[in-house]
């Protein structure tokens, strides 16, 4: 509880367009179904100042903008840990 904890890394996106121009946006959720953006957090990976306060899913939305396609990488957890 309380640690920063490691940056979350995907891919580069490939792949779409002849010429493919890819929009980036992360976004979080606390049980994998709804899910929100995350302002301003809009780099190839993502990576953390803060701790969440409970556990939560990142993934990342890829939009390839000439053509409109949206993919998305697997999520991941991060969990907390309380020590006693």
């Amino acid at each position: 509880s309380g640690a920063v904890p490691h940056p979350v890394i995907c891919s580069p996106a490939e792949g779409g367009y002849c010429s493919p121009i890819y929009h980036y946006q992360w976004q979080r959720s606390t049980n994998a179904v709804a899910w929100s953006d995350i302002d301003g957090v809009t780099g190839q990976n993502i990576d953390f100042t803060i701790s969440p306060d409970q556990p939560t899913y990142f993934r990342r939305k890829t939009t390839e903008t000439v053509s409109g396609t949206i993919v998305y990488c697997e999520p991941a957890l991060i969990g907390i840990i309380f020590k006693k």
